[in-house]
């Protein structure tokens, strides 16, 4: 994936910073985010790419749907009694910001559809509440349309490898050489510059160069998804659309 290299590239260590305090209060070495860099403008174009295919896979199912379901003719006449230049204008997947008005507003996106596919459309709760990474991609779609989606540098995630057998070394064998491993855990919070990402609680604690944070990519919409990791939650809304909308809306043409 494009954005994965791209994500990549950013994150090599040397674009960033990490540096290492004292804390006054305490006197323990805290390791924090001294520089981030900035995010490299095709990153948010790529990523909105990704979610506009998403978005257009979905728009596609809808559109299958009414052509199925008028034997390709389409709703040729508007309810005023107008008739369409585009039979088919009116067709899109509908997502909407919760139930009350998916259920009031739907009508108009999916009009020439008969009721099992109706019935199928509504099982995937395409709103926020119902299923919130459908939600997601029509609201970062629509988003990118009229923007670049907002994003930012951070950390998530400490190689407790390294700690490990550092500790392991220095502690119970100190005369012995313990091999360097990766051992990548995370809490989910994405860490900014100035935030503290470590803290060593030995007392006789050093900067250690060797200790690895690496940094990512975050989508940080305010009100819409803040400070989570793109490249997580890209993989999370291509499984759900290739691995699960897709193949449950395959009865629907059997």
């Amino acid at each position: 994936m494009y954005v994965e290299d791209a994500v990549a590239r950013w994150s090599h260590p040397a674009r960033h910073e990490v540096a290492a305090k004292h804390n006054p209060e305490t006197g323990q070495l805290q390791y924090y985010l001294a520089r981030i860099a900035d995010i490299d403008e095709p990153i948010p174009a790529a990523i909105g790419d990704v979610i506009q295919n998403l978005r257009t896979s979905l728009d596609h199912i809808a559109y299958q749907l009414v052509l199925k379901d008028t034997n390709g003719i389409g709703v040729l006449y508007t309810k005023s009694g107008k008739k369409r230049k585009d039979p088919f204008v009116h067709v899109q997947f509908p997502i909407f910001d919760g139930p009350s008005d998916y259920e009031s507003d739907k009508h108009g996106q999916i009009e020439g559809m008969l009721q099992p596919s109706i019935d199928a459309i509504d099982a995937t709760e395409p709103y926020k509440t119902g299923n919130d990474t459908i939600w997601l991609i029509g609201k970062l779609n629509n988003i990118d349309k009229h923007r670049r989606l907002v994003m930012m540098g951070g950390c998530t995630s400490i190689d407790l490898g390294g700690i490990f057998a550092r500790t392991i070394s220095k502690g119970l064998f100190p005369r012995l050489a313990v091999p360097s491993f990766s051992a990548f855990v995370t809490d989910g919070e994405i860490r900014k510059a100035g935030d503290v990402l470590y803290t060593d609680g030995s007392p006789d604690a050093k900067f250690d160069a060797n200790l690895r944070f690496p940094p990512l990519v975050a989508f940080n919409e305010i009100g819409v998804i803040e400070r989570k990791p793109v490249i997580k939650t890209l993989h999370e809304m291509v499984d759900l659309v290739d691995g699960v909308i897709i193949p449950g809306f395959e009865r629907c043409f059997v």
